[in-house]
């Protein structure tokens, strides 16, 4: 058994590192901003009815946390929460990351499997969203890259030119 490793996805210029010594895990609290191009409809919707409000790069947000596993936050609300992926980028295709909800406490929820379940269908949201939030200590926050670096051990990678 390979020992485990964070690696700091904040800092990565790739989204894949394979190491033959350890075991990785990303680390670190990432933004998924959208281009102004793809606001539409559905994102009006999902903000004005359930106050879920994606990223988009004109109101990219700043986050005063650094996750243990990677949590790439995609949305916010009116209550300064904000909705991501655990352990991954966001993608509308990934079936494997899970949907989490971290709250003004810094409290983490688990909140669906994976995005596309989070949000469809729409209209029942509020209802999913109710029924299947539950507590995790499966992510810790930390208030900095260098103190989770005083609780778990990082690899580090050379900046490619």
């Amino acid at each position: 058994m390979k020992e485990l490793r964070y690696i700091d996805a904040t800092q990565l210029g790739c989204g894949a590192v394979f190491c033959k010594d350890y075991d990785l895990i990303y680390a670190g609290t990432t933004i998924a901003s959208m281009p102004e191009s793809a606001d539409d409809d559905t994102y009006m919707l999902l903000a004005d009815k359930y106050d879920i409000r994606f990223i988009f790069d004109s109101n990219v947000t700043t986050v005063n946390f650094y996750a243990l596993p990677r949590v790439d936050i995609f949305a916010t609300d009116s209550n300064n929460g904000y909705w991501g992926t655990i352990g991954d980028a966001t993608d509308i295709e990934n079936m494997s990351a899970q949907i989490c909800y971290v709250n003004n406490h810094n409290e983490i929820f688990i909140v669906a499997d994976n995005l596309k379940n989070f949000i469809f269908p729409i209209d029942s949201i509020n209802e999913r969203r109710t029924k299947t939030m539950n507590k995790t200590d499966d992510v810790v926050l930390y208030s900095s890259k260098k103190d989770a670096e005083k609780a778990v051990k990082f690899i580090e990678i050379p900046k490619l030119e």
